[in-house]
């Protein structure tokens, strides 16, 4: 696992997406085989006893290291902080919403 996660994929924008949901970062690492679902009931029940961030509880208990985890956030896309950030002009925005709501 010494390869660094920006190199083992790349970022297509479905990389982060299943069943048309954004992923979870746990899914993410599940889904490229850096832990598995064991890992995360554990981390999860740890979590409920301890409190905390469940990658932080990854980490305690061993399956995900510290290095591992800051690179999936780094390699994570930001979420924009407003709809300026998010590159889509306003006349634009209310045509996609309505594409993706349920009527």
């Amino acid at each position: 696992m010494g390869v660094p996660l920006s190199q083992q994929f790349s970022y297509d924008g479905e990389a982060f997406r299943a069943g048309g949901e954004a992923m979870q970062v746990s899914k993410f690492l599940i889904a490229r085989g850096l832990i598995t679902l064991d890992d995360v009931t554990k981390a999860a029940a740890h979590q409920q006893e301890a409190g905390g961030r469940l990658d932080d509880c990854l980490v305690a208990l061993g399956p995900l290291s510290q290095e591992l985890l800051d690179e999936a956030h780094a390699y994570w896309p930001a979420s924009p902080l407003s709809i300026e950030k998010c590159g889509i002009t306003q006349s634009n925005l209310m045509p996609l919403l309505l594409k993706f709501m349920d009527f």
